[in-house]
């Protein structure tokens, strides 16, 4: 059932009842699942999987971030993202999250050839036991981002020459991302291939 993309319908009843999220062990492998309100429970966190996509305006030369309305990163913040459900894989999970958060209208197919994988961060404390695979998407000249949540656009050269000096009150997984990014894909031409 991986890799299945999920109906509209499908999506709304997983976000009206509690999902159930993919656990892993520390290889990042299946070894079930969680209702979703279980895995962050502080001294008892679960490995599981999530995604996170820097969204790339090349019209702007910015990166799209969003503020965290929930949870333990209230108030600041990070890259879209969420976590991975049952019967998705991580492009389903990404393709769901760019059209639930920034009302895009992808497909599967459309959206394959769009997301590129960078890096994969493994469990950890500082992932709050989040299993990443790190994506970016880069959006159409002139297509238009639907949001009904806050959403801030960051120059890429700030992220890519001085991100610890970014003024703004960051989730710590999305700061944590932010260095791993711009320690290994920013020095030389390297980043034009991953975006």
């Amino acid at each position: 059932m991986f890799g299945r993309e999920l109906t509209q319908a499908e999506v709304e009843a997983m976000q009206s009842s509690k999902p159930m999220v993919t656990l892993v062990d520390r290889k990042g492998h299946i070894r079930g699942y969680a209702d979703e309100d279980e895995i962050h429970v502080r001294g008892n966190r679960k490995p599981h999987r999530a995604m996170q996509i820097f969204v790339w305006s090349p019209d702007k030369q910015e990166i799209i971030i969003k503020l965290n309305r929930s949870g333990e990163c209230k108030n600041m913040w990070g890259a879209i993202g969420t976590h991975v459900y049952y019967a998705e894989d991580y492009i389903a999970a990404a393709v769901r999250e760019l059209n639930t958060k920034l009302g895009l209208g992808l497909s599967m197919r459309a959206a394959q050839g769009r997301l590129r994988f960078v890096f994969q961060q493994d469990a950890c404390l500082g992932t709050k036991m989040e299993h990443i695979r790190f994506y970016t998407f880069v959006l159409n000249s002139g297509e238009v981002v639907k949001s009904k949540e806050p959403l801030m656009s960051l120059p890429f050269d700030d992220i890519k020459y001085s991100a610890h000096e970014i003024n703004l009150v960051m989730a710590p997984v999305f700061r944590l991302l932010i260095s791993r990014f711009t320690r290994n894909f920013t020095g030389g031409p390297a980043w034009r291939n991953i975006l």
